[in-house]
């Protein structure tokens, strides 16, 4: 060997840190090479003794190294070994020791030769992949690697018993002929997107041979895919139950709702959505009381009362996202976690806001029968009391000889003759003092009456009176209409101080389905309609809600005793009619008194042929805007009957919205004046912005706040007045939808 070659091998020796070493047995002498003393971190050209070299074994590797070469030298067996060293600055150093034996030509053992090599970067990564498998065969999850062809590579314990196959079967074998069932299937599509892009992909995955749900996630590596599987079937069929209770919840009609203690919203289905207008992504996370409440000391009480007896049911008042109140009638329990502690409170509301409406409407029919049984028995004691009263002071009178004497009795009869009418007019609001009924026409009587306002009214009131030329008859006591048009017409004097317009009209309509479902005291049919409107002071809303209560006046003391309009009412009640008020402060006064119309059969027949003939749509598209549902419901359903599609909001700023994304489809619009969010005048004004030319109807009781005035200033000139029936409505509807 020349020198090159000897410099080679020991630069090769040193790169791959490989050194020799041997002993001599006779003289158990060792030796060793300039890279073992490296390995030991002692300097070149040292060589320690044979018992220094066992020492720089770690010690609980000594004793098999020892055995190891005691073993070769006495039957010359070679030996291989991986320990630690410890080296002279204190390293511990994986390292790889071999041996053999050299026999003389007897065949005795004179030397032992060997080599050292360091080994701690391959032992490293040998006790890492030692340590993934011995984790992979822990996990309770199925793990297996594929290579690029799609065979398998590793399994671990826990997907040979979820496949139901030894690992032995499997290792090596194409995935889908094994498993044949999945070939083409999501799990095959995945691992294809992994091998092609080199992407992680998530998949579940019923698998039918194994009647499991598996959910599945795919890796890249190096060599091909590594899947994790976990069976997930008990999982998903706790979620297939809670996605059915789910939807359960979603059909209820009231809003149930689930919050944490802070008052958070954990649940909220459908009904909620819809009641609150807040959807369930954007309710969640979110505290109630920043999107229900108005009273939040009536919440707080809830809650205490929930915190300490585990429920609580009351009513609350609260708002809608649009600002709308509403009253829920609210059910609440508190949720305990398994140690008993609270944790959550199910809230459970209905909305009563509709109920509400119509137990107050109840409520007032009641009061008005229970004061009108008061008033009667009142009146009956009044009048026996009264009765003696005037015949003896009319007794009196014509028996008295004394002037002055005489007019303090005159005084006294006049007095209580104003009180027997008071009692006359508490017996008509009690029960309508009854008194002989025949067919009349309201018309008549209203003429009749023209000339007693003309002498008695003052001048600067103007009376305007209309009536029709073939007027329907209603079946009624006269004395009693008159007495009806008398009371509704002083009050029209007295809210008119300073002079004004009174109108006095008879007219006669036909009520329909749409007209009733507006208004609960209507029937469908025919009724003669009295107008009295007048131009006065007119009542803030405070006092028209009271207006037909006995004995309430606005009036000063001794100029009203607060039984006229009471009666008015008895007496439109008694007829079988209804009676609707409209007034605001500074514009007037509107009262309008339906009667049941006594007509012929003919005459029914010729009504509805009218009402059949109204206009009808060819499918134009309405958007109605009403802030009552009712209202909405009863509009849509007229419209849709008649040829029209509808598309309904309860405020402007959802009509803005809805217009806003169906502006192309929508024909016409119809508007309440007033309502919450947005009003009718400025809901006007935002879809002008939007389309000048765009045609609406407006809708109201009355000009509310000088709406109608604003309504025409944006360029609105269709009104139809509250409640409308359908051949107003559809009326106005075709004439709007001509006008191109």
């Amino acid at each position: 060997m020349t020198a090159e070659d000897e410099s080679s091998l020991r630069t090769a020796a040193r790169l791959a840190r490989l050194g020799g070493w041997s002993v001599d047995v006779a003289a158990m002498k060792l030796a060793w090479s300039g890279e073992t003393a490296a390995i030991h971190d002692e300097p070149p050209g040292f060589t320690p003794d044979l018992m220094q070299a066992f020492a720089y074994f770690a010690p609980e590797f000594r004793d098999s190294l020892r055995r190891l070469f005691e073993e070769c030298i006495r039957t010359g067996a070679p030996f291989s070994l991986d320990f630690q060293l410890i080296t002279t600055k204190g390293r511990r150093v994986w390292v790889r020791t071999f041996g053999e034996s050299v026999k003389d030509d007897s065949g005795k053992v004179v030397k032992v030769q060997g080599g050292f090599q360091e080994v701690g970067a391959q032992r490293a990564a040998a006790d890492r992949i030692l340590s993934l498998v011995s984790s992979l065969e822990g996990i309770t999850d199925a793990f297996v690697t594929l290579d690029r062809g799609l065979r398998f590579t590793y399994l671990n314990g826990a997907a040979e018993k979820m496949l139901q196959r030894p690992r032995s079967q499997l290792l090596g074998q194409y995935i889908w002929q094994e498993f044949k069932e999945a070939e083409g299937t999501t799990a095959d599509r995945a691992y294809r997107k992994v091998l092609e892009h080199g992407v992680a992909v998530t998949f579940e995955q019923f698998y039918p041979p194994l009647n499991k749900w598996l959910d599945a996630k795919a890796y890249p590596t190096v060599d091909g895919v590594a899947v994790y599987f976990r069976d997930v079937t008990e999982l998903h069929a706790v979620q297939e139950s809670i996605r059915e209770q789910a939807t359960l919840l979603d059909q209820a009609n009231d809003a149930i709702i689930v919050r944490d203690l802070e008052h958070r919203v954990l649940y909220w289905n459908r009904s909620a959505e819809r009641i609150y207008g807040w959807t369930a992504a954007e309710a969640k996370g979110r505290k109630v009381t920043q999107m229900q409440m108005l009273d939040l000391a009536a919440f707080e009480v809830g809650m205490r009362a929930v915190m300490a007896r585990g429920e609580w049911v009351g009513e609350l008042v609260q708002t809608r996202r649009d600002g709308e109140r509403l009253t829920a009638e609210c059910r609440w329990t508190l949720v305990r976690d398994d140690d008993g502690n609270p944790k959550s409170v199910l809230a459970i509301n209905t909305d009563i806001t509709a109920s509400k409406k119509l137990e107050s409407q109840i409520l007032r029919s009641q009061r008005m029968e229970s004061i009108g049984s008061l008033a009667g028995g009142i009146a009956h004691d009044l009048n026996n009391t009264l009765a003696p009263i005037l015949m003896t002071v009319s007794l009196m009178r014509s028996m008295e000889t004394d002037g002055a004497r005489s007019e303090d009795l005159e005084t006294i009869e006049v007095c209580s003759q104003r009180a027997a009418d008071m009692v006359a007019q508490l017996l008509a609001f009690a029960r309508g003092v009854d008194g002989k009924r025949a067919k009349l026409r309201v018309g008549a009587i209203a003429t009749e009456l023209q000339k007693i306002i003309r002498d008695t009214f003052p001048k600067d009131i103007s009376l305007q009176l209309s009536t029709p030329i073939n007027e329907w008859d209603v079946h009624a006591d006269p004395t009693q209409i008159h007495q009806l048009l008398m009371n509704l017409c002083v009050n029209a004097r007295d809210a008119m101080p300073n002079g004004g317009l009174l109108t006095l009209a008879v007219d006669q309509v036909v009520l329909d389905d749409a007209y009733a479902g507006m208004n609960l005291e209507a029937k469908p049919g025919p009724y003669v309609l009295i107008r009295v409107e007048d131009s006065g002071v007119g009542m803030p809303a405070s006092v028209l809600d009271r207006i037909f209560d006995p004995f309430f006046t606005t009036k000063e003391l001794g100029k009203g005793t607060g039984l006229g309009l009471s009666t008015a009412h008895s007496i439109v009640r008694s007829h079988g009619g209804f009676i609707h008020v409209y007034s605001e402060q500074g514009r007037g006064t509107r009262f309008r008194v339906y009667l049941p119309a006594d007509v012929g059969h003919a005459v029914s027949e010729q009504a509805a042929i009218e009402q059949s003939a109204v206009p009808r749509g060819n499918g134009e598209t309405v958007l109605v805007v009403d802030d009552e549902e009712s209202i909405r419901h009863v509009a849509q359903r007229t419209l849709e009957r008649f040829g029209y599609q509808v598309r309904v909001a309860k405020n402007g700023a959802e009509a803005v919205s809805i217009y806003a994304s169906h502006r192309d489809e929508i024909a016409v619009v119809l508007t309440d004046m007033s309502m919450p969010v947005m009003d009718g005048p400025a809901t006007i004004v935002a879809l002008r912005s939007m389309n000048p030319k765009v045609k609406i109807i407006g809708t109201s009781g009355l000009n509310a706040n000088g709406n109608l005035a604003k309504a025409v200033g944006a360029g609105v000139h269709h009104f139809v007045p509250k409640p409308y029936t359908a051949e107003t409505l559809l009326k106005v509807l075709k004439k709007i939808l001509k006008e191109g």
